[in-house]
């Protein structure tokens, strides 16, 4: 077998389906791991993308010596520059696994993330082919580009549409972030929270209560930027 993406047999799938299950009940978070916010995440990402689930292969791994991968070609760019494809480590496509089907995200959601981050592998391992993903990105030392991994948080939630509440609430903090960051921050947040508030609807009152709890973690830190705690 080579280590070159490629289509490869459901046998091989199989075997590397419980090395999958494996690494991912491994995932356990340091207990220095603050959780950023949704506001933190917007503004850690190097880039953020729509992207489709296009195929699975096998990649060597820089933790294990071989693991499955998803690849994703990317349609439309939130924030970056950004690439036009990467593999996100150590994931797979759902039918190709034990649990064969993994939950939707919720479009009305923003506090939690897709639920099958609880299932061990700290963020959401399993899609579906073609689906579309509003993907939060990385890229490394050396250049290559991958989710960002960020235990429980939601970098990798299903895509609703270009006015979906998750790509409104993006679009709204990286319109903030654009502010010197401190007090010019806050005061346009503490606005977007009083304008939400007022529209009275469901998705306004989700996106009001997102930015109460980004304004808590920014005062509680002294408005300084969110950074790895080791």
């Amino acid at each position: 077998m080579s280590g070159r993406p490629a289509e490869i047999s459901a046998a091989v799938f199989a075997m590397v389906a419980l090395a999958w299950a494996t690494q991912c009940a491994a995932c356990s978070p340091d207990p220095r791991y603050k959780q950023p916010t949704n506001f933190d995440l917007v503004g850690i990402a190097d880039a953020i993308v729509v992207a489709r689930a296009t195929n699975q292969h096998i990649a060597q791994s820089k933790g294990y010596s071989w693991e499955t991968a998803v690849r994703f070609a990317v349609d439309g760019v939130l924030k970056g520059p950004a690439p036009r494809d990467f593999d996100a480590d150590m994931t797979a496509f759902a039918d190709q696994t034990p649990l064969k089907t993994v939950p939707p995200s919720d479009p009305k959601e923003l506090a939690l993330p897709n639920p099958e981050v609880w299932e061990g592998g700290c963020i959401r391992r399993l899609f579906t082919k073609d689906a579309a993903y509003v993907v939060f990105l990385s890229k490394d030392r050396d250049g290559v580009w991958g989710e960002l991994e960020w235990p429980f948080t939601r970098v990798n939630e299903d895509y609703f549409g270009e006015r979906s509440l998750w790509i409104r609430t993006i679009h709204d903090y990286l319109a903030i972030q654009a502010e010197p960051e401190g007090w010019p921050q806050h005061q346009a947040l503490e606005r977007l929270r009083k304008d939400r508030q007022a529209e009275a609807t469901p998705e306004a009152k989700a996106e009001a209560e997102d930015i109460r709890r980004a304004l808590r973690a920014l005062s509680a830190r002294g408005w300084r930027r969110w950074r790895r705690p080791y």
